[in-house]
């Protein structure tokens, strides 16, 4: 966290750069992680006629920045309501500077936020999960057929999952000497559908969010009411984003001998909700090899962000029982 971080010259900032009514709060809102840097966290801005959210940009990257807020304001013109809505500042920008660190501006919308280990408990909001992930590919796919944006003329950031994770994982793992030793086996693990990735129909590659989890989804009472955090665009094939759903939304957090276990009824509602809406074609065994994939890149990514053990255990047991059990899986995600 930077020394030089404080609320109060964080809301003058705010103030300056923006009309808005007479600021009264700031507080600091529940993340995914419990030991978020404060120049790295969201805040509602609570003023005497209503609310805001303000965050800082995940990312630094220029391009995936202007990708956002086009996106963000393309949607708002009625081609997507499941969205924050940007809130301009005095000069009709999307965004200010504070402590080298662009940060933003939205709405504040009431809704349930839940978070990385609390896995989404009711079938309800597993199929709306499933829908607005299929209206948002919907929408992207438009989105980037009106930008006349392809995977070939745009330079993004981001590069597909499948690129050098290999490589990416065994650093991560032979850096930390207690997880040295499973590196050729984590890195064998990710041999198949790796394989299965890299030969997909390339026709498929279309905008996906990049990081569609509980946590980036606001639940109101009766639908899903947006769907946050688009800093990480970028083309790949949407049974990533799915895939990531459903390690995320539909996988036994328990910390015991059930830990890992994907649970039917709620991967089947995930499904459900996604192939209702007419997203893009479910490929069964192709979003088997990237549920196999995201699990081993969280699992990785706990040990690189030093989080608590039982969450990179959890991705692990993940892992190891999609491998084993892979018959199981593909009856529960036909549908």
């Amino acid at each position: 966290m930077s020394t030089e971080f404080n609320l109060s010259s964080l809301i003058a900032t705010i103030e300056q750069n923006y009309d808005l009514p007479e600021i009264l709060d700031v507080e600091k809102l529940s993340s995914l992680r419990d030991d978020i840097p404060d120049d790295e966290a969201t805040y509602k801005v609570i003023t005497t006629a209503r609310a805001f959210v303000l965050r800082p940009y995940r990312t630094k990257d220029a391009r995936a920045i202007e990708l956002h807020n086009s996106f963000i304001k393309w949607a708002e013109q009625g081609n997507f309501e499941r969205i924050q809505k940007l809130i301009l500042n005095r000069q009709r920008g999307e965004s200010f500077d504070y402590l080298n660190r662009r940060w933003w501006l939205s709405e504040f919308i009431e809704a349930r936020v839940l978070s990385w280990g609390q896995p989404i408990n009711s079938l309800w909001d597993c199929e709306m999960a499933g829908k607005s992930l299929a209206e948002l590919h919907i929408a992207l796919k438009k989105f980037a057929d009106k930008e006349s944006l392809t995977p070939l003329n745009y330079p993004q950031s981001i590069a597909p999952i499948d690129k050098g994770l290999e490589s990416s994982i065994r650093k991560i793992l032979m850096s930390e000497p207690e997880y040295e030793h499973i590196a050729d086996g984590a890195v064998e693990v990710l041999a198949s559908p790796l394989q299965l990735i890299r030969n997909r129909d390339e026709s498929t590659m279309q905008l996906i969010h990049g990081d569609f989890h509980p946590g980036n989804i606001l639940f109101g009472d009766e639908d899903v009411e947006a769907i946050i955090d688009f800093e990480y665009l970028h083309f790949d094939d949407p049974m990533f984003d799915l895939a990531y759903a459903a390690i995320m939304c539909c996988v036994n957090w328990s910390k015991g001998l059930d830990d890992g276990t994907v649970m039917t009824s709620e991967l089947r509602s995930l499904m459900r909700g996604y192939t209702h809406a007419a997203g893009p074609k479910v490929d069964e065994n192709l979003l088997h090899a990237y549920m196999i994939v995201s699990a081993m890149v969280n699992f990785a990514w706990c040990i690189e962000k030093d989080s608590e053990r039982s969450n990179s255990e959890h991705f692990y047991f993940l892992a190891a029982k999609l491998v084993s059990d892979v018959s199981n899986i593909l009856e529960r995600i036909t549908f």
